[in-house]
């Protein structure tokens, strides 16, 4: 628990799996913290972005990315919000800053967006 939000962990190609953060939100995250080493290539920026967005919104929660920089690194850590918004990009140098973050977001995405409660995830079916 940080500030009152319950956040889990992902490692840098985590985020290409959406069962594991498909399971911290059906455990209660409200958000995942994704620490990085995403490395440059063509469209790994948009490609980082893309899976990004589509873990918070999908899970309607917080996801904060810490990405490396440097030659070697795309750089572009940020904040994604439950609706799948970047709110903040930190561009391609080093960087520092704080956010205050908003309870009632979670709690608003998971009304208007009840994929959580229609998930087959939490219905314990197996598709064999």
């Amino acid at each position: 628990m940080i500030g009152g939000f319950k956040f889990y962990i992902a490692i840098c190609y985590d985020i290409r799996f959406p069962e594991l953060f498909r399971h911290y939100a059906l455990n209660g995250a409200d958000g995942v913290l994704v620490h990085m080493g995403w490395v440059r290539g063509p469209l790994k920026e948009e490609l980082l972005n893309v899976l990004a967005r589509s873990r918070s919104h999908e899970n309607t929660m917080y996801l904060v990315v810490a990405n490396h920089t440097g030659k070697q690194y795309t750089g572009r850590s940020g904040l994604f919000n439950p609706y799948g918004y970047r709110e903040l990009d930190m561009g391609v140098k080093p960087g520092y800053r704080e956010v205050v973050l908003d309870k009632g977001v979670v709690e608003s995405a998971r009304r208007d967006i009840p994929v959580l409660e229609h998930s087959r995830s939490r219905w314990n079916i197996s598709f064999k």
